[in-house]
This record gives C-alpha cells, sequence and structure tokens, in this order.
C-alpha cells in the first residue's frame, strides 16, 4: 500500500508526495528507469525519485511528487503496475 504524506504550507505552491514501494526491480539503471520514464508521462506529475536496493530482502521505492488535482495515487500504482506485463507490482 502506497504511502500519502500532506503537509500544511503558508507559501509557495502545494504539492503531495506518495512514496511507492515496488516489487519486481532488478536494476536501478533498466527498471528504475522505466518506472521514472513512464510516471513522468502522467499528466499532474512533476518529479519520481528511484530509491534502489541491491539487497534481496530490500523494498525498493519510486517517490513521486504529483498535483493531487490532476492526479491521484491509484494512477500512479497503475501506471506502475501496467509496465511490463505487470512485472512490478
Amino acid at each position: 500500500m502506497p504511502t500519502l504524506r500532506e503537509e500544511v504550507i503558508t507559501e509557495g505552491t502545494a504539492v503531495t508526495f506518495a512514496d511507492l514501494s515496488i516489487d519486481g526491480m532488478s536494476c536501478e539503471m533498466m527498471c528504475g528507469g522505466s518506472i521514472k520514464k513512464a510516471l513522468a508521462k502522467v499528466p499532474g506529475v512533476s518529479s519520481t525519485v528511484i530509491a534502489f536496493d541491491e539487497s534481496p530482502e530490500a523494498v525498493d521505492h519510486a517517490i513521486v511528487t504529483f498535483d493531487p488535482t490532476v492526479v491521484d495515487q491509484a494512477r500512479l500504482v497503475e501506471t506502475v503496475e501496467g509496465l511490463f506485463d505487470g512485472q512490478y507490482k
């Protein structure tokens, strides 16, 4: 289940971060790059950072900055899970 954290700000533009735990990544360059590229195409996503750990028990993450008035968490998850015949969960 993705984590959604909201913070109250008093100036600037409000953004939302989603920390998506991703199962099925085997490398940062190809897997992480594909996920990052797919999320960049989703309207409302402003940035994605991939946190990849090579150890077998580690959980990999995509930390996505997005505008919740344009896109929701479900669409972000759908985008990741739709890659490579559902390779990523």
